[in-house]
């Protein structure tokens, strides 16, 4: 049986735990995708902000505390409307933002991973400010958007309300075979 109703998807992780690969998935699926974070880089680049992770918190906190914490997610949403099919959005990181998906219908992902692990694919993926940054202060600065010590993000919270938990401490393929399974989940 085919689902008629369209699937709304929102993705929460902690910093490189594999938000856009879960998204990318769904892409695949025709899904719409749009990235909160990549949002803010826009916002940021039409302000001639530099991109690092500390400048994107603080731009964020920024943001928000002007234009309220649920501004990400309304400006995701006035690209993703007018769409008729499918959509995902990544990188939610306030419960302010979340509650504006949920109200919307969208469920939530919560994909889960290894302190380390991400750490190093924050290395490898080389985003302005990753590539040399210690473990002990890039893992300082996950904690506090993790535990809402920063203003613009409480993920510990959000992550608390999930639909679904994806756990990507495995390979690509093994992140695609969990998805593959709530693919079929949500199809239903």
């Amino acid at each position: 049986m085919k689902r008629k109703e369209r699937i709304l998807l929102a993705v929460i992780g902690r910093a490189s735990a594999g938000k856009d690969s879960v998204a990318g998935f769904f892409k695949k699926k025709k899904f719409k995708h749009i990235s909160l974070p990549d949002t803010l880089r826009e916002l940021m680049r039409k302000k001639k902000e530099g991109l690092s992770r500390e400048n994107m918190i603080r731009f964020a906190v920024r943001v928000a505390r002007e234009k309220g914490p649920d501004y990400l997610a309304k400006k995701a949403w006035e690209k993703a409307k007018g769409w008729k099919g499918n959509i995902v959005i990544s990188g939610v990181r306030h419960p302010a933002q979340w509650n504006f998906f949920k109200k919307k219908g969208f469920k939530l992902i919560s994909v889960v991973v290894k302190d380390k692990a991400r750490y190093e694919r924050a290395k490898k993926r080389k985003r302005v400010g990753e590539e040399k940054i210690s473990f002990k202060k890039w893992l300082e600065i996950d904690k506090k958007e993790y535990l809402g010590k920063v203003k613009n993000a409480n993920i510990k919270k959000v992550m608390e309300d999930a639909d679904f938990v994806v756990d990507n401490n495995g390979t690509l393929k093994d992140l695609e075979r969990n998805l593959k399974s709530l693919y079929s989940l949500l199809k239903t």
